[in-house]
């Protein structure tokens, strides 16, 4: 082998070296991508909660108060896309004929970027009661033993932040937090009372938007 070739030639050091610097890019590449989604989830997220908050504004400039949570039967399905959409196209219907924000305030409601749920076809039962991790929540109060009133005077919309920052984060044990049993909220104590079944929630939901906000 000539000299020539040899200085041309990488070793196998050389190979798995720049190999394994690749990798390392790729790495810190992928990683950087992921956390750039999520704050991307985040903000939409954000935006989304101001979208519901403005509609409700609108709402209650008609009738005096808001929405009025719909406990379903002593078995809450806190999703906001649920509560806050009328019968028409829903599988799983409300009770009574409160009126609600779709198609009367807005043709449409967010879901949150994770939310795979079709509200408009999934039926009463596990789908909807279940794993609520990924879901823009409402409730509506005040509340007193027997449930939320029928003519809310204040609205609460909750999320999970991917990345929330430490002045917006609100912890489980938060006595911000109207599923914290530890306090008494606006919202009364009926949300902090539920059973670990009935808010799944609870140990997730990091983020909170009140009409008072």
């Amino acid at each position: 082998m000539s000299r020539l070739h040899r200085l041309r030639a990488f070793t196998l050091v050389e190979l798995l070296t720049v190999i394994a610097i690749i990798g390392i890019l790729i790495a810190i590449g992928v990683v950087s991508w992921a956390a750039a989604s999520e704050r991307n989830r985040d903000t939409t997220r954000k935006t989304d909660l101001q979208r519901y908050k403005q509609v409700l504004k609108q709402y209650y400039g008609d009738h005096r108060n808001y929405p009025a949570f719909d406990s379903n039967g002593g078995v809450p399905i806190f999703a906001a896309n649920w509560q806050l959409a009328d019968n028409d196209g829903l599988t799983c219907d409300h009770a009574g004929t409160v009126v609600r924000l779709t198609s009367s305030y807005t043709t449409s409601l967010p879901k949150d970027p994770l939310d795979k749920i079709d509200y408009a076809r999934a039926a009463c039962g596990s789908e909807l009661n279940n794993t609520q991790r990924n879901r823009y929540l409402y409730l509506s109060g005040p509340t007193d033993a027997s449930g939320p009133s029928s003519s809310p005077t204040i609205f609460g919309l909750m999320t999970n932040l991917e990345h929330p920052a430490t002045d917006e984060a609100l912890a489980q044990n938060s006595v911000m937090n109207p599923f914290y049993s530890g306090s008494t909220t606006d919202f009364g104590l009926w949300y902090a009372n539920r059973n670990p079944y009935q808010q799944p929630i609870a140990s997730n939901a990091n983020y909170l938007v009140t009409s008072k906000d």
